[in-house]
């Protein structure tokens, strides 16, 4: 993870279901490390990521799209 600083990501899209992948907490940790300008937690049905509360975060609403 350390390693993913060095590549000045855009935007990272972080898992945060806490069931097969990382929860909130463990995803704003990650976001930390690998240091992108944007944050976007994916997998978020039906999980509290309130905990997930990092700068620079995209929140998108159901339904609603961006292009990369």
């Amino acid at each position: 993870m350390e390693n993913l600083a060095a590549l000045n990501i855009d935007y990272a899209m972080l898992c945060t279901d806490g069931i097969y992948n990382m929860n909130a907490a463990e995803a704003k940790e990650v976001a930390e490390i690998i240091k992108s300008k944007k944050y976007i937690p994916i997998h978020t049905f039906g999980s509290d990521i309130s905990a997930f509360d990092v700068e620079n975060q995209v929140r998108l609403k159901d339904g609603e799209e961006i292009t990369l």
